[in-house]
């Protein structure tokens, strides 16, 4: 029994040309950046970037948190809001 798919070939010879193109490439590795050496460089620069801002950050959330007044929510007493029609069974009389 052949197995074809909607390209018309059939899928061992799509899965033997998958692998074939598989052992071209290099295992599990692929660089964005185009080199090792670059790679290296940004890594070292975001972790510069990330050693001064997080203490930033904690300086602000520290300040924030002193400085912040909470408001407290209040209930708005609008007519509608408890209208009661009917009784209720469960109401207390």
């Amino acid at each position: 029994a052949r197995i074809i798919s909607c390209t018309g070939l059939k899928l061992e010879e799509m899965f033997s040309a998958s692998r074939k193109l598989s052992l071209l490439r290099p295992n599990a590795v692929r660089f964005m950046s185009g080199s090792m050496e670059h790679a290296i460089a940004e890594t070292d620069k975001w972790k510069k970037i990330s050693y001064v801002f997080i203490p930033f950050v904690c300086c602000t959330l520290v300040y924030v948190m002193g400085t912040h007044k909470h408001s407290h929510w209040h209930q708005v007493d609008y007519s509608f809001i408890k209208m009661r029609n009917k009784p209720m069974p469960w109401a207390l009389k």
